[in-house]
């Protein structure tokens, strides 16, 4: 990078546009901010004034004159956007024939989402894509940053700053075509998800309470909204703030609170400098800024800052030749406590499954005896889901060829679907993997019988859409849908009719009060046993619990399902008995609070363990 400062213009000026809707009035102010970093002139100052004005047509606009600050080219920048919302709402008093109307005025602040990847080994500024190729981000991490950028108003063009389509963006090589179809729903949140009988365009936290969204991607992207200026409204075309959302009864008090303790935002990102989990706030914060551009980079690197080693990195994935292994000396007692203690209780186990894994063959009865007694690192859970599945074989060295003819079915059998017209560029994901799995499996509709998928498929689509969620690549997706669908119902469908009267079971023993309760009032023929035992508790549990749940299915386990339907009752009993209405009882299973799911999916194993024992194979 060049060392010499960046000359900065002395006026920045924008554009902007406002629209007028019925009684609405929107205005926009944007202030651009540049404070020095240079320690050799502390006291460099900067001059800011702002003009605005609000006009009701199409146009507004308004400078910035900022003072040149004496610093390097990368500075501390923060540009905002405020938006005012003037709206008008009609209130009806009941016993009056006469309307009053109340104004009420909101004001946010707009932020601009990560844009971009700063490679401080090679000192450059890279996109998003390109960090994930080169292994300084990790998909998923690569995938939410996009989602971030999709949800708050079109994709980043890392080159100049501006936001562009999807299509110009996969044209440029910014995205590619299968991270499009992931980012979708993202597009939904800020485009708006149209309903089909008003076609009015829903925001995403309606989407969400009408279980269009998945509940897990819908905070996500509340939460990319939220602390990049607010929710959005793709009705008005503005940002609004949880408070106004909870009075047009898209929030509850709950989540509204949620939201505004940025402290509880979910850490669901690793940081790509320090190799952490970390929330979207923290990362913007953590941002440097390009001062020609105002991009916000993202700092990484390949070596964490924190001394831990990169998860992306090609020396520790499977079958590498990493000399990291798990010696048996009289110390390793002391340490795995030490780990457990500080909260790194995985680090033992992680290097026992490097282990197994540098097997060859892979021993497949010690896989799943690992997997079952220990969570799966996510580093390695694919990797073990697709073996344990028979996706891979036991070989290693098979692995690569066995790949690629994976690959070339899946793409053959896609192409055909699209000769015969069952699918097309606009087909959701998960109905593509239902086609393609009913074509395998020879009940195909007739293309003249097609029709969308209707309740019989739900099952299927349900854990289509929970796997979509947790895996990135569309060819691993759908070989681990079907290998998980074929397997579960091989191996467990004998098995699938006696899990409520097993359920029944341990729930007299834990808790017999609340099973009476469920008998006196009818209620325990109609819990939702599709949901737990058919679907997995697909679209009930999110993605991180979900996990440790399907990583005992995958491995031999359908018992865990009841131990997890059993946790669930237990954990919100008091609720269930204040309940005397089956259909209320059901709501309620089906729509649990999403915010501790990872504890009561740990305590569903804590009494599997207790009534199975440490588990070793089928259960």
């Amino acid at each position: 990078m060049a060392s010499s400062p960046t000359q900065i213009p002395d006026t920045i000026s924008e554009f902007d546009s406002s629209r007028s809707s019925g009684a609405s009035n929107i205005s926009y102010v944007t202030t651009t901010t540049l404070i020095s970093k240079a320690s050799a002139e502390p006291n460099t100052s900067s001059k800011t004034s702002t003009f605005s004005s609000e006009i009701p047509s199409l146009s507004s606009s308004f400078s910035t004159i900022v003072s040149r600050p004496l610093s390097p080219t990368l500075v501390s920048m923060r540009t905002t956007r405020t938006t005012t919302v003037t709206e008008e709402s009609v209130t009806t008093v009941s016993d009056a024939t006469d309307s009053a109307k109340h104004i009420s005025s909101v004001t946010v602040t707009e932020t601009n989402p990560v844009g971009a990847i700063f490679d401080t080994d090679t000192l450059e500024k890279i996109s998003i894509s390109e960090a994930v190729k080169r292994g300084l981000v990790d998909s998923i991490t690569g995938q939410r940053l996009l989602e971030a950028q999709a949800c708050t108003g079109g994709i980043i063009n890392p080159a100049n700053g501006q936001r562009v389509d999807i299509q110009e963006a996969i044209s440029l090589s910014i995205v590619t075509y299968d991270m499009f179809n992931k980012l979708k729903p993202a597009l939904k949140a800020y485009n708006g998800f149209e309903d089909v009988k008003t076609k009015r365009k829903m925001s995403a936290a309606e989407a969400i309470k009408e279980r269009w969204l998945p509940y897990e991607a819908g905070q996500r992207f509340l939460e990319y909204q939220y602390v990049t200026g607010g929710l959005y409204d793709p009705e008005m075309g503005c940002r609004i703030t949880p408070q106004d959302a909870r009075t047009l009864g898209w929030l509850d008090l709950r989540t509204v609170l949620k939201l505004q303790d940025v402290k509880q935002h979910t850490k669901n990102l690793t940081c790509p400098k320090s190799k952490l989990k970390i929330s979207y706030k923290d990362l913007l914060d953590n941002c440097m800024m390009e001062e020609d551009t105002g991009i916000r980079m993202l700092q990484a690197s390949k070596e964490s800052s924190r001394g831990i080693s990169s998860p992306y990195n090609a020396s520790s994935a499977p079958g590498s030749n990493s000399d990291a292994i798990m010696s048996d000396d009289p110390q390793r007692n002391f340490r795995s406590a030490y780990y457990e203690k500080v909260g790194f209780r995985g680090v033992e186990e992680k290097k026992s499954l490097e282990i197994l894994l540098k097997e060859n063959p892979l021993d497949l009865e010690k896989l799943s005896t690992f997997s079952q007694r220990f969570p799966i690192p996510s580093m390695y859970r694919i990797h073990v889901w697709k073996v344990l599945l028979g996706i891979l074989p036991p070989h290693n060295d098979s692995h690569a060829l066995v790949g690629g003819y994976r690959k070339e079915q899946y793409q053959d059998i896609f192409e055909a679907l699209e000769v015969m017209r069952y699918i097309n560029v606009s087909t959701p994901s998960t109905h593509i993997y239902l086609r393609m799995f009913q074509l395998e499996s020879q009940v195909l509709p007739r293309c003249s019988e097609i029709s969308p998928p209707d309740e019989g498929n739900e099952d299927f689509l349900s854990i289509s859409r929970a796997m979509d969620e947790i895996v990135d690549d569309p060819v691993d997706c759908y070989w681990l849908i079907k290998c998980f669908v074929n397997q579960f119902h091989i191996k467990f469908g004998d098995s699938l009719p006696h899990l409520p009267k097993s359920l029944e079971h341990y729930l007299s023993q834990e808790e017999p009060r609340l099973l009476n309760h469920f008998k006196q009032t009818g209620v325990l023929p109609q819990l939702p046993y599709n949901l737990w035992f058919r679907r997995c508790f697909a679209g009930c549990l999110p993605e991180s619990s979900l996990q440790r749940v399907w990583d005992k299915v995958i491995s031999g386990s359908c018992k865990i399902l009841v131990f997890v339907a059993l946790e669930i009752l237990l954990s919100y009993k008091i609720v269930l008995m204040g309940l005397n209405r089956p259909e209320g009882v059901v709501k309620f299973l089906c729509n649990i609070p999403q915010e501790n799911t990872d504890a009561i999916v740990a305590k569903a194993i804590d009494l599997w363990h207790k009534y199975c024992g440490t588990p070793m194979h089928s259960t």
